[in-house]
């Protein structure tokens, strides 16, 4: 059972969070995460959750956060030992939909893969619409998926349920993917420079951390910015931090209606990467000044920051004016 890992980590159906004006604030939650993980073996399952570098590293920045978007990060690391999570580079997407076709594996995700489509028209894409299981949702605390709870039956029903013992053909695809993911990374050593950090005490752990129905944003002392982070990161990391967090951003604004406005994509890297807090009405000007030299130091680019944003979207989306929309 292949698991789109990022698209439930991201998942914020049941416990979203707005700012001020009413948009969508990124989360992370591990404990769906682990749920799915659980559910799969419980089934009699083996689950292969692929996560992109870049998700993985923005969310293992907020493992000690006291911010309630950000669950127990512990989780994906033990998820991570046990094998049962595999990182890989950028194109997570594309190793979900490349392991599901060659292991001829149920893939659980929300994404309809129509740019991948179209830059790979040789993969077999009525399999994977075969495969490929969208319908699901998380209620009342629960992982529910009537969905793939019949597909797993149909696939699983004579196999001892206690039994979570990988294939070969998918142990040797998980070995080929940290193999693939050894290559991929670059070395975190000698590549690191430090993030500012700000005088704050250690906040406590969000462990067994409890989904809420719209809760509201995290007092400014509780605010989980990167600039608040302490500790060093690789340069690389953090270019895919601020991709990761860019896309993440996209597709959190557009979830109501399908679009933004390109400002409060820009409002959102400000709360992210500069700890911005309260309405943006009110930050002191400059801020989208202060924004470009924060992206600056990382990919050492001297645009604008909408227009890193709109060279930096994601196949997803599109840019019309003053709107990035989902496509």
């Amino acid at each position: 059972m292949i698991v789109d890992a990022a698209n439930i980590l991201r998942d914020d159906r049941g416990c979203i969070i707005r700012d001020e004006n009413q948009n969508r604030l990124v989360q992370m939650r591990p404990e769906r995460l682990n749920m799915v993980i659980n559910h799969i073996k419980n089934a009699g399952g083996t689950p292969v959750c692929i996560l992109r570098n870049g998700t993985y590293h923005s969310g293992k920045k907020r493992k000690d956060s006291d911010d309630p978007r950000f669950g127990d990060w512990n989780l994906v690391e033990a998820g991570i030992e046990s094998g049962d999570i595999v990182l890989v580079s950028d194109d997570d997407d594309m190793y979900c939909v490349t392991l599901a076709l060659q292991t001829d594996s149920l893939l659980l995700s929300r994404d309809k893969f129509r740019t991948e489509q179209k830059k790979y028209p040789q993969y077999d894409w009525v399999h994977i619409s075969k495969l490929r299981i969208d319908d699901y949702n998380f209620i009342a605390g629960q992982f529910i998926s009537p969905e793939l709870d019949q597909a797993m039956v149909e696939r699983f029903q004579e196999k001892d349920t206690t039994n979570t013992k990988a294939p070969s053909s998918v142990n040797a695809s998980k070995s080929k993917l940290k193999e693939n993911m050894a290559r991929n990374s670059p070395s975190l050593e000698n590549k690191t420079k430090s993030i500012p950090t700000s005088k704050q005490t250690k906040p406590k752990s969000r462990k067994g951390v409890k989904d809420t129905q719209n809760v509201k944003v995290p007092e400014p002392s509780k605010s989980a910015s990167f600039e608040q982070m302490p500790g060093k990161i690789a340069p690389d990391e953090e270019v895919m931090i601020l991709l990761d967090e860019l896309y993440a951003s996209l597709y959190s604004l557009t979830a109501d209606d399908g679009q933004c406005n390109q400002a409060m994509v820009l409002e959102m890297l400000a709360r992210e990467f500069l700890g911005k807090t309260g309405n943006s009405s009110e930050w002191k000007k400059g801020w989208v000044g202060d924004l470009k030299s924060y992206i600056k130091g990382i990919t050492g680019s001297d645009q604008r920051p909408i227009k890193w944003v709109r060279e930096n979207l994601p196949g997803a989306f599109y840019y019309s004016n003053p709107y990035i929309v989902r496509k």
